[in-house]
């Protein structure tokens, strides 16, 4: 099967790791639920300036009372439907759609997403995608490039992703074989292999690739006023998450380049992401926490 893949390891690409993206754009994903953040909260608390135990029980069950409030709040509000991918609306070929990369409102590098081809892949039909993003943030400087393949229904069949720091490379691969997959973590020093298990349905994500999620949303069109529950294999993160996801009920004005278009809010607020959708397509997209947005090329 080796001999049907179509990237190679002696590609010049430049593969990208987490640790080298938290020192350029920040930390990507928190690595705690919301009860392991209340629970490493009130510890902060505790060290911090000693309470009684009543005290400190009375706070646990305050916090985790507001949590189960606002989940019940979150499932009145926007009631959950099945996420239930479907075929992929056609994707135009050859394409290459650029957006700006903002961290604090300073414009810092570019996203590129390009729809390579569309082929057989092992006997089945397949996108073949490549993205490049390059950000200069504080003097450091990161590239990174992926080579993304999966088929007509998402079901994503490889993935590869480098980046560079400087002299600092790393190396993402992932080769799926149905739900299962195989990934592989190479650096200057080291490799890791991390096979896994995924659910049914699961989708490739990565964080901050924004035609990542263009494809989800091609793929599952969210319903304004609903929620939907998706399994996302994050490859930066060699694991995967239960993401839930929101569509607002109102439509945003959003401006870019002078230009104001009307656009329906998604967002995914484990991840403290919005996605401003114009026409099918994200525009924007913006982290609420780190104060990045990635928006179209005005």
């Amino acid at each position: 099967m080796a001999s049907e893949r179509w990237w190679s390891a002696t590609s010049p690409n430049r593969h990208f790791l987490h640790n080298i993206a938290h020192t350029v754009i920040g930390n990507f994903i928190s690595p705690c639920s919301s009860r392991e953040y209340c629970l490493n909260f009130i510890d902060e608390i505790y060290c911090e300036k000693p309470l009684s135990r009543n005290w400190l029980i009375a706070l646990f069950f305050i916090i985790i009372g507001g949590l189960a409030a606002f989940e019940y709040w979150s499932g009145t509000l926007y009631p959950e439907i099945s996420f239930e991918p479907g075929t992929l609306l056609p994707l135009a070929v050859g394409v290459e759609r650029t957006y700006d990369y903002y961290k604090e409102d300073v414009r810092v590098g570019s996203y590129v997403f390009r729809v390579e081809s569309r082929g057989l892949y092992v006997g089945e039909m397949a996108y073949f995608t490549s993205s490049r993003t390059s950000v200069t943030y504080e003097e450091k400087s990161v590239e990174i490039e992926t080579v993304y393949v999966f088929g007509e229904g998402l079901e994503p069949l490889e993935y590869h992703l480098n980046a560079s720091l400087g002299d600092e490379e790393q190396q993402i691969t992932c080769l799926f074989d149905n739900w299962s997959i195989n990934a592989t973590l190479v650096w200057a020093d080291g490799r890791v292999e991390e096979p896994l298990e995924l659910p049914e349905d699961s989708v490739l994500i990565d964080h901050f690739m924004l035609g990542h999620w263009e494809l989800l949303f091609n793929s599952f069109r969210p319903v304004p006023g609903r929620r939907f529950t998706v399994n996302a294999y994050m490859p930066q993160m060699l694991q995967y998450r239960t993401l839930e996801i929101y569509a607002e009920k109102k439509m945003r004005t959003v401006e870019i380049g002078g230009v104001e278009h009307d656009c329906s809010v998604v967002r995914a607020p484990e991840l403290n992401l919005f996605f401003y959708i114009h026409e099918g397509e994200i525009i924007k997209l913006e982290d609420t926490e780190q104060f990045i947005v990635i928006s179209m090329k005005g």
